[in-house]
């Protein structure tokens, strides 16, 4: 009896670590989709002949995407359980803290050089 308890438990943890692993994957996948598709918004306008051109985004909307990967990246970190990505999920995490704290700077000072 014992020895099937520890059968169905390591069948478990298996099929836990396969759909964790199935889970990130798509979540990969679904952020880079939604951050591309964020950038095409942002990035470009369509001209009067229906081509389309590449605008510099301010410095305020770079930050909010910024900040949008930021939180995917908060909840990456609290989804993850595995230690080899909990490491990934802290670089990750503090990457796009750092990225998006510049970025709201540099959107501050522009803000305030156009007061």
């Amino acid at each position: 009896m014992v020895t099937g308890a520890h059968k169905r438990t390591s069948m478990e943890s298996k099929v836990q670590v396969m759909l964790s692993s199935c889970w990130q994957k798509i979540f990969a996948t679904s952020l880079n989709t939604a951050l591309d598709r964020i950038r095409e918004a942002f990035c470009a306008t369509p001209s009067r002949e229906g081509h389309v051109r590449n605008v510099e985004l301010s410095h305020y909307q770079a930050a909010q995407i910024a900040k949008q990967e930021w939180l995917w990246a908060v909840e990456y970190f609290h989804e993850v359980s595995e230690p080899g990505l909990v490491d990934y999920a802290v670089y990750s995490l503090q990457a796009a803290e750092r990225k998006y704290m510049y970025l709201l700077d540099k959107a501050r000072e522009e803000y305030a050089s156009i007061t």
